[in-house]
């Protein structure tokens, strides 16, 4: 019965058998660019000394910008490195340790979890939409060329792709009530928080909007402040970690401070998101009378509860 359900999706096979061979052909034909080489060498430091550290017991990694050394900026007083989250450097380290030391095994994982992002892409427009959605999905994010450039690179930017992918994935089952889905949810806001948390703030506040608008229900509400509390004590530690004391250019930098810059470097991209929540604002009547509303880049079916759940009208 399984195997007959599995066949069902052979169109997703060719498409991921298609990507996996563009993945991971010549995944080493060109050496580590910098951010690359600072991510790996973090990587193998962690089988050294345990955690990803700018020092190694002998050499120490040097990132500067404009000629300006931005160790004591990026680093706490014992060499750790908390710039970044740290499970990217791990997720690289565990490839080292399989596969030993290497080009190929530095990209390796992300190159995997970006096969595993086509993969749950697609499950996850075939719960929301239908089948045919589904494939017209998954074709379109393995056509997609940018999605490669990301994709084989040993950085966090697939592993953070395939990460929100998963929380939307949770999220959908969270509003509809499936089993465990307030845990699923809850564990992979933490991992995307622990690969970028930048990204985890965004998609958490895009979350809570959506729910708010389109979802609330006083019982979901309950759930979710749970899940909320859950996550802030599993992310909250490394917030005073991160921000403990370095000093850069005569300013305190600790993780609030990186946030503020972001967010202020952002903002000046942010003016078409402004005018569409102005345009929501002055439509909303509207928009709420029709049939179907944007749920994020797929179609869901919100005027009718029964239909979202998954049940005939």
């Amino acid at each position: 019965m399984k195997l007959r359900a599995w066949r069902e999706h052979y169109f997703l096979g060719i498409i991921v058998v298609l990507a996996a061979v563009l993945l991971f052909t010549n995944l080493s034909d060109r050496y580590l660019w910098g951010d690359e080489a600072e991510t790996a060498l973090l990587a193998k430091n962690i089988l050294k000394v345990g955690h990803p550290s700018m020092k190694d017991g002998r050499n120490t990694i040097y990132s500067d910008y404009n000629g300006k050394i931005l160790l004591p900026f990026l680093t706490t007083e014992d060499y750790a490195w908390k710039w970044h989250p740290w499970l990217s450097h791990y997720v690289i380290a565990a490839s080292f340790s399989l596969f030993g030391i290497s080009t190929f095994a530095a990209r390796f994982p992300f190159a995997l979890a970006s096969v595993l992002t086509i993969i749950l892409t697609y499950f996850l427009a075939l719960k929301i939409s239908g089948k045919n959605t589904a494939n017209l999905t998954a074709l379109l994010l393995a056509l997609y060329v940018p999605f490669y450039l990301y994709s084989r690179q040993s950085r966090y930017y697939a592993l953070m792709i395939f990460l929100t992918v998963t929380v939307l994935y949770a999220y959908v089952k969270f509003i509809r009530d499936e089993r465990y889905a307030s845990v699923f949810l809850a564990a992979a806001l933490v991992l995307t928080f622990y690969t970028q948390y930048n990204a985890f703030f965004s998609l958490y506040l895009a979350l809570g909007l959506h729910f708010l608008l389109f979802s609330y229900s006083w019982e979901k509400l309950k759930k979710l402040i749970f899940i909320s509390l859950a996550v802030a004590c599993l992310t909250l530690p490394w917030f005073f970690y991160a921000s403990l004391g370095s000093k850069y250019h005569g300013l305190e930098y600790n993780l609030l401070f990186g946030l503020a810059y972001l967010v202020a470097y952002y903002s000046l991209y942010i003016f078409p998101v402004v005018f569409w929540v102005l345009l929501y604002v002055v439509f909303r009547k509207r928009l709420l009378r029709q049939e179907e509303t944007c749920y994020y880049y797929l179609l869901l079916r919100q005027r009718h509860p029964r239909r979202f759940d998954g049940k005939k009208s």
